[in-house]
Parts: C-alpha cells; structure tokens; sequence
C-alpha cells in the first residue's frame, strides 16, 4: 500500500509502540504529538499479557471495564500522529479485529484519537501491579514500560 492520502490520524499508545519500547521501531514516520495524554472515559482495565510478536516479553492491554472488574480508570500514553500506511503498519501489528478492535477514544484535552482495545479472549492475564501503575487518586492506568523478570 502506498501513500495516495495525505490524511493524517491521531493514535493513543500505552505500551510497547512508545518512545524507547521495543515496538517503536514500527511507528515508522508517526510524529509524536503529546505525551501523558490521558482518556476521559475512566472505563478501562489494564492488563498484561505474554508477547505475541516478542515470545519471552509481555505487552499491556486495555479492555472495557465491566462491573465485575476490581477496579477501572482511564489510560494515559502518548498522541502520534500517522499516515494511512502507518495505521494499516499499526492495525497489522495489533491484529486489529482479532486481538484488538481499534476504536475512537476522547482525550482529556478535548481531542479524539485512535486507540488499541484488547478483545482477545484466549490470553492469560498475568497479574502484576509491579508493572502495571493503577493511580487511585487520578484513577488513571500507565504501563511501567519494563519487563518483568
């Protein structure tokens, strides 16, 4: 697929596509736009996962909360700003549609962009607030951006 659009998307990451993470490299010519940008819907869990595309690392996801869930907030990452390839390079990365459903959030700073919502049933969560941040006065989520041991 080649650049026929100069339509840019805006993209939320929270985990392995960040700044310094070892999926970045795949955000090819994204631009970064703001970091520690957080959602205004506080109805997401955050979880972690064993990598699919890095065997032997983890990958954080985030689900839609449900009541039974212990706790939900929203989700701080980073605002990139990509072509059309860039999000199809993304969508082929997060298996969107089958491990994640790429959906529009609204951003605390009244913008919307896209994000990675997991949906992918058959993973074990690994549960390990050493590595995932759940603030409880800001009830916002953050994935500590290292690998458990």
């Amino acid at each position: 697929m080649s650049g026929t659009s100069d339509k840019k998307y805006r993209v939320l990451v929270y985990g392995t596509l960040m700044k310094g993470e070892r999926n970045h490299h795949h955000m090819g010519q994204a631009k970064l736009i703001a970091v520690d940008v957080a959602t205004c819907d506080a109805d997401f869990t955050m979880l972690q996962f064993p990598s699919t595309s890095s065997p032997g690392d983890f990958s954080p996801g985030v689900k839609r909360a449900f009541a039974n869930d212990s706790i939900s907030g929203a989700v701080l990452g980073e605002i990139y700003e990509v072509d059309v390839d860039g999000l199809a390079s993304m969508d082929d990365l997060e298996q969107n549609g089958i491990h994640y459903n790429r959906e529009m959030v609204e951003l605390t700073d009244g913008s919307k962009a896209w994000m990675y919502i997991y949906i992918d049933k058959s993973a074990v969560s690994i549960e390990n607030p050493e590595f995932i941040c759940f603030d409880p006065e800001t009830e916002i989520y953050s994935w500590k951006r290292r690998q458990p041991e």
